[in-house]
């Protein structure tokens, strides 16, 4: 150390080159600590500002998600019943009794979603798959399409969030098991999307709740003058079965 110490007191010229030399590798060893230091920031404001736009699409899919777990929906149906009697070859009287049942269109109540989802239809046509044999009736047309985008405002009304975080687009489709798929997407720019997927299970599912009386029979088209009694199924409602983000495209 006595040495080190002369040799940076002495006044020549490799004295001088170590000092620098020095002064040189503590400059460098600075430098890289500043630019670590400045890319962690970066990275963590950068996963900072991912977990923000995760989050937004969170708060859309489980906005849209607590409408539809408010929704039911009934199937309706129309029991017809009646009784024909004939003279047989002794001029006796012979009555048989008779019933039909035809589909109606059911009820879908979704809270304040109420009226924009078409999946009344679809449910409809779910439902007539049980209208089955001469017996029935059920509703005809083909099966609509099921699906329904709406749009979430991630900012509700802030201005300065609606520069930070775009509208959400939330895209609700049912299939044929009745289940809800929910696809929630921000577009931060043209080749960079975010986007986030929950789906829920139904509840339940409507039957035909009609059991004839061992003396009635399937009957055509019920005639004029049928007694009608107007049935509506159990209903079905949704729950919130799964939720999860993808990686952002781009």
């Amino acid at each position: 150390m006595k040495r080190l110490g002369k040799k940076l007191q002495s006044r020549s010229g490799a004295s001088i080159l170590l000092a620098l030399l020095f002064f040189l590798l503590c400059i460098t060893v600075a430098a890289s600590i500043l630019t670590a230091a400045a890319s962690n920031a970066g990275k963590l404001r950068s996963s900072y500002q991912e977990q923000q736009k995760y989050l937004a699409l969170s708060s859309a899919l489980r906005l849209a998600a607590g409408q539809l777990e408010q929704a039911a929906y009934e199937g309706c149906y129309t029991v017809y019943t009646w009784e024909v009697t004939v003279k047989d070859e002794e001029d006796r009287s012979i009555t048989t009794r008779y019933y039909h049942i035809c589909q109606e269109p059911g009820g879908f109540h979704c809270g304040l979603l109420e009226g924009l989802l078409p999946f009344q239809e679809k449910l409809d046509a779910l439902f007539s798959q049980e209208f089955q044999g001469a017996a029935c009736s059920p509703l005809t047309g083909e099966e609509p399409p099921a699906q329904f985008t709406l749009t979430v405002a991630a900012a509700d009304g802030d201005s300065a969030l609606s520069e930070k975080f775009p509208d959400i687009t939330v895209t609700a489709e049912m299939n044929g098991n009745r289940r809800i798929h929910l696809t929630a997407v921000l577009e931060e720019t043209a080749d960079r999307v975010y986007r986030m997927e929950a789906e829920l299970s139904a509840q339940g599912s409507p039957v035909i709740e009609f059991s004839p009386d061992a003396d009635q029979f399937p009957g055509g088209p019920p005639p004029g003058g049928a007694h009608a009694a107007v049935r509506k199924t159990q209903p079905v409602t949704w729950k919130l079965d799964w939720i999860a983000r993808e990686v952002a495209e781009g």
